[in-house]
């Protein structure tokens, strides 16, 4: 049996992107994306839930973003999620993020 691991999000930057490298010089950056849905509660209102995603963005797709992206800019992106862990101040935490396979830059 096979399995499927793929994300699709479209939403808006939380902060203008800044390009990095990492130890191998690749070029990377990390992104915080906000995705919005509209739910209704049980008293009938219409509110606006926002979800906030860590999303890291490699290579030549990276270098696009960091150039033509800014906090608010509206992207569609593909890619998959995936887990790893992070050490800060020698207290390990297991976090999970979605590495992008596609960027899309949308007009607005």
């Amino acid at each position: 049996m096979g399995s499927i691991n793929k994300i699709i999000l479209m939403g808006t930057l939380g902060a203008d992107p800044e390009l990095r490298q990492s130890s191998g010089g690749k070029p990377y950056v990390s992104i915080s994306l906000a995705t919005h849905r509209r739910i209704q509660k049980e008293t009938g209102e219409r509110k606006a839930e926002t979800q906030w995603h860590r999303v890291m963005v490699w290579g030549r797709t990276a270098e696009v973003v960091a150039t033509h992206c800014t906090k608010g800019t509206p992207i569609l992106l593909e890619g998959h999620m995936t887990s790893y862990k992070k050490e800060v101040e020698g207290r390990v935490t297991y976090q999970v993020g979605i590495v992008a396979e596609n960027v899309q830059l949308i007009p607005g």
